[in-house]
């Protein structure tokens, strides 16, 4: 289910940094179904791992503005948030139908679309996130 969400946090001297990264697993990700219902469907699971990806980007800087840079709480916001996608993607397939409910799929594609504007500042870049240390 979804598209797996990934982060790692490197203590660097004075400096955290978090990467975040959304991936795609190219061996899973295949079909002999060529319907485009079913390229729609599947295509929105990345979509919303992306969203919450962006989401999780967003609450590093917000943590790091207050200046929590501890390594602990900021695996543990992000664990959070992981969590959430994984209700998230369950309840797009419920919802749904797997992509077979077509009302249901295209209100999905309309809302995931209208959060990840929302969220376009988030998007992912080759550097998503560095934190400092305040000194």
């Amino acid at each position: 289910m979804g598209v797996p969400i990934k982060y790692r946090i490197s203590s660097m001297g004075d400096s955290v940094e978090v990467l975040v990264s959304v991936g795609f697993q190219r061996r899973a990700s295949w079909s002999l179904d060529t319907a485009s219902t079913l390229l729609n469907h599947e295509q929105l699971h990345f979509d919303i791992s992306e969203l919450y990806g962006r989401i999780i980007r967003k609450r590093v800087q917000e943590l790091n503005r207050h200046g929590i840079v501890e390594v602990g709480k900021i695996k543990s916001e992000i664990v959070k948030i992981l969590k959430q996608n994984d209700k998230r993607q369950a309840q797009y397939d419920r919802e749904t139908g797997h992509g077979a409910v077509d009302f249901m799929q295209e209100k999905w594609e309309a809302m995931i679309r209208t959060e990840l504007r929302e969220l376009t500042v988030h998007a992912s870049t080759g550097n998503d996130c560095v934190l400092f240390k305040p000194r």
